[in-house]
This record gives C-alpha cells, sequence and structure tokens, in this order.
C-alpha cells in the first residue's frame, strides 16, 4: 500500500470517527480524535485538502470549547469527507497494488 493510499485512509478513518462522536455530542471522544489524529494529518495534503482539514480543525475547536453549533461542524465535516475518497475505493486501490 502506498503512503499516500495509507494517509489518505487514515484521514478518512479520523474524519468519519470526529462525524461520529459530534453526531453522538460526544465533545471528549472529538477533543481526543482531533489531537490524537488530525492534528497529524493538517499539514499533509494539497492546497484544496489542506483547506478542508483546517476547516474541520478550525470549526471542531471552536465545537469542543462549546462556541460553535453541531450542526456547523456536520457541515463542515460533509464537504471534507468526500475530498479523500470512499473507503472502498481505497481499499480497492490498495489491493490492486499489492
Amino acid at each position: 500500500m502506498t503512503d499516500d493510499t495509507n494517509k489518505r485512509m487514515a484521514t478518512l478513518l479520523a474524519l468519519l470517527d470526529l462525524k461520529e462522536a459530534v453526531a453522538r455530542d460526544d465533545v471528549q471522544a472529538a477533543r481526543e480524535i482531533r489531537e490524537k489524529r488530525l492534528i497529524r494529518m493538517l499539514d499533509s495534503f494539497s492546497a484544496g485538502e489542506g483547506e478542508a482539514l483546517k476547516q474541520v480543525w478550525d470549526t471542531s475547536g471552536r465545537w469542543t470549547r462549546y462556541v460553535e453549533s453541531a450542526d456547523t461542524v456536520l457541515e463542515v465535516l460533509g464537504r471534507a469527507i468526500p475530498q479523500f475518497g470512499n473507503l472502498e475505493m481505497l481499499l480497492r486501490e490498495r489491493d490492486e497494488k499489492d
């Protein structure tokens, strides 16, 4: 599996987990996902993807400090997740290269 595919899969899974935590209103889980997983990805992608991650980072950070609504975070996540492809496609690419 290529490094790029690994990075995209890890980012996609982190975003999906963050989305689930926000939907459950689980601020502590969202903080952990941001601080342990998402932070590593912030500078790893090109302009469009990188900007989408920064928006997720900023908006989810405000939500974990009770400044932003969950709906806003889910909106931003909804725009960011498709930029990293779907997991099925990434897994197929990985299997074809192996």
